[in-house]
């Protein structure tokens, strides 16, 4: 599973820490959402607002990894002489 994650994303951080960030505000609209409806019935809205905004922290902070990542990738690759992109001759 290592293996693969590292020949997959490897050259291009920013979709996997990016599809994680996503995936992160997506679970946080939901706890938003569901903690609005349970607040008619029980006093949790506040966990889950306290659930909602740490996923958001977390999904900034992992698009931020995967941004200095991504400058990081391109600096080995800049550095190196070797080619960020495969393009074929038609």
């Amino acid at each position: 599973m290592t293996v693969s994650f590292l020949l997959r994303y490897s050259d291009r951080p920013m979709q996997f820490f990016g599809s994680a960030a996503i995936n992160c505000l997506v679970l946080a609209a939901i706890f938003l959402i569901c903690g609005i409806y349970i607040a008619k019935f029980f006093d949790l809205f506040f966990i889950a607002f306290f659930i909602a905004a740490l996923l958001v922290s977390i999904s900034i902070i992992s698009v931020l990894i995967g941004f200095s990542s991504e400058l990081i990738i391109r600096a080995y690759y800049e550095s190196s002489g070797r080619k960020i992109y495969y393009t074929e001759n038609l």
